[in-house]
């Protein structure tokens, strides 16, 4: 069993009568609560009775739309017996996870030694601020649509030249699915051998953990791609459903490969087994979504909508001109270069006429 119908009787009974306790102290005044700390410190430190400031008419925290923990407390404020409430906290829990998985929505795997750190202040960006590409997305969207509806869904690899925009699609697509109880764990390609570790800690938890390994390739003298291999492919013990891994790469053959390789080294007997286990990694992915270089007109197309998006009012014909100066003066045409050339843009304007622009 799994989420709520894994609670007991008695825990479920437990939780009631925390949550009795826990309305009784929430509905306490806080300067019924002010007055008594001040008096009980007072009578063995009377020095310490004007110490506090009242914490009183406090206000709230201001969020930006509601998360599922803002839906959970405004459904417990509202409710007259919080006991009766335990469903709530049960669905609650079943999407959103306990303990660490609750507070933080992405980590970083830290090695053997320390484990998962929840990441306090993650990037926020979002699908709408991704220009072009659409069809990518799309389709990996689809794909992560299915693994938290708890459908088939394939490991994945997004390949493409660098700042195309691949890290940036996960990341916004994580972002996308956090409500839904998604989290996101990046784990670098040195921890690569860790993931029998990190797959057994997260196996018992309730969300679905999406394992982000940006810019993998391996050197021919790395083997840690046994290990991402072996995951891929399955071993004798079942893989948790609510693991899935989206990994990035400038490279579609995964490790590198010598020209020697194809000939016949003398250290190796059975080179051509050799030469087809590297080739093979990429295709133990299910899907693979190839970002290509943006040609001139799409180019022009992202720095139009990042341009919308910033709230640049330049003329559209200066603008592009502009833009492909940037490009004449900078190598490789891509998302980040144009996401660069409208960094720079809304800094001449918030300081001086955008006619000193000169793309250098």
């Amino acid at each position: 069993m799994f989420g709520v119908d894994a609670i007991g009787a008695g825990t479920r009974e437990q939780a009631r009568r925390d949550l009795r306790v826990l309305q009784r102290l929430f509905v306490l005044h806080a300067e019924s609560l002010w007055e008594t700390a001040r008096t009980l410190v007072a009578q063995s430190f009377p020095n310490m009775h004007d110490a506090w400031m009242p914490w009183l008419d406090l206000a709230p925290t201001q969020r930006e739309g509601a998360t599922p923990r803002d839906t959970l407390i405004r459904a417990l404020v509202a409710a007259n017996e919080w006991e009766k409430q335990h469903n709530v906290l049960e669905r609650y829990w079943a999407t959103q996870g306990t303990g660490l998985f609750a507070r933080y929505c992405v980590f970083r795997w830290q090695g053997h030694a320390e484990g998962l750190r929840g990441i306090v202040a993650p990037d926020p960006i979002g699908l709408a601020n991704l220009i072009g590409y659409e069809r990518e997305k799309a389709r990996l969207r689809a794909n992560l649509e299915n693994f938290v509806r708890g459908l088939p869904a394939h490991d994945t690899v997004l390949y493409g030249a660098p700042g195309t925009g691949k890290s940036s699609t996960v990341k916004a697509l994580a972002n996308a699915y956090t409500a839904r109880g998604l989290r996101l764990i990046e784990v670098r390609k040195e921890h690569i051998s860790d993931l029998p570790i990190i797959i057994d800690r997260l196996r018992r938890h309730a969300p679905h953990f999406l394992l982000f390994i940006d810019d993998l390739s391996f050197d021919e003298h790395e083997t840690e791609y046994k290990a991402l291999k072996v995951f891929l492919e399955g071993t004798v013990e079942m893989r948790p459903r609510n693991v899935l891994i989206y990994a990035t790469t400038n490279r579609l053959n995964l490790i590198r490969e010598n020209f020697a390789d194809r000939g016949k080294p003398s250290e190796d007997v059975h080179w051509r087994d050799t030469l087809d286990e590297k080739a093979s990694l990429v295709a133990r992915f299910g899907l693979r979504v190839t970002f290509m270089t943006p040609d001139q007109t799409q180019y022009l197309h992202i720095v139009l909508g990042l341009a919308q998006q910033r709230g640049l009012t330049l003329v559209e014909e200066d603008l592009k001109a502009y833009a492909l100066t940037w490009e004449r003066q900078h190598t490789g045409r891509s998302g980040r270069l144009a996401r660069q050339f409208i960094d720079e843009l809304v800094a001449l304007q918030s300081g001086k006429s955008d006619e000193t622009f000169t793309g250098a």
